[in-house]
């Protein structure tokens, strides 16, 4: 594989491949706060994905290596191996396939979703609580809009939350963990709201999402609060998809009608109900405009 190509997208400069943990993220050795490594390795994600489609081989080595450096370098205890191994004069690569479960570099990851298009920052929407019916079209789009994202980035958890038991330690899972929480920080004001109207289903997730550092914080917790965030996870996912349902159908029902409007819409419905009468009327004006005009003839 081209690597010199990879290297170009990453930022790196020119040398051997793969390069350690630190120089694949731009950082100095010992160089690791935790938020930035999460957000280097979000931009550099970003940067790959754009390649995918020309370059899968080039693109899935260049995901699972900052997937690798992320795993390790938000590790205390592996971050302190790794830097160990860097400062020995016999320090060499390891293969990729090692304990962390990368993928192999042969194989395509799935294509990531089409980027959601940004909601407009005008003015900040509640989302509904209880029966709260939205006062203009408008409004009901923008909350469409807005539950539709949350949604999506709320099912992008299911690979770190969905199962208790899963260690988080493939680089898939760990990706769509941080790209999750990414995605729902800047709708944390809206996802308050949609939490408070369904009782608080959903509030240890958002409160794991608040946190800072969301790997870190992840990896302590015990085997218990794991399968709790895993159960809230699902009945919020719930929650969600059937508050999404509501606002699609009053997007269908519940639409203004249109200025002069009303009355002919109403009668094309009755027509549609029944064509019979509809017809009998049609065929008694036919007849008495025949009749007009056969007494009307000289």
């Amino acid at each position: 594989m081209d690597y010199a190509l990879l290297r170009s997208w990453l930022g790196l400069p020119s040398g051997e491949w793969p390069p350690n943990h630190y120089a694949l993220l731009g950082l100095e050795v010992g160089q690791c706060d935790p938020a930035e490594v999460e957000a280097i390795v979000l931009v550099r994600m970003d940067r790959l994905r754009m390649h995918q489609l020309l370059h899968p081989e080039l693109v899935t080595e260049g995901m699972n290596r900052l997937a690798q450096a992320l795993i390790c370098l938000t590790d205390p205890v592996a971050r302190a191996a790794h830097d160990a191994e860097l400062r020995s004069p016999e320090a060499e690569p390891k293969p990729l396939a090692d304990t962390y479960g990368m993928l192999p570099s042969t194989a395509n990851p799935p294509l990531p979703s089409p980027p959601e298009e940004p909601t407009p920052a005008a003015e900040p929407l509640a989302l509904p609580v209880g029966d709260w019916q939205p006062r203009t079209r408008r409004e009901l789009f923008a909350l469409l809009a807005v539950m539709r994202r949350l949604l999506v980035a709320w099912r992008r958890l299911k690979p770190a939350l969905a199962d208790p038991d899963e260690p988080l330690a493939r680089p898939a899972a760990v990706l769509a963990l941080l790209e999750a929480v990414a995605d729902l920080r800047p709708l944390l004001d809206h996802l308050q709201s949609l939490v408070a109207s369904t009782g608080g289903t959903g509030t240890l997730v958002m409160e794991m999402i608040r946190q800072r550092f969301a790997l870190p914080t992840f990896r302590t917790l015990s085997t218990e609060q794991r399968g709790a965030l895993s159960l809230d996870w699902r009945r919020a996912e719930q929650s969600f998809t059937h508050e999404l349902n509501r606002l699609r159908e009053l997007v269908r029902t519940g639409r203004p009608p249109r200025r002069g409007g009303h009355r002919t819409g109403k009668f094309f419905r009755w027509a549609t109900r029944t064509p019979e009468v509809l017809l009998l009327v049609l065929a008694i004006v036919t007849v008495l405009v025949v009749t007009l005009r056969v007494r009307c003839e000289p």
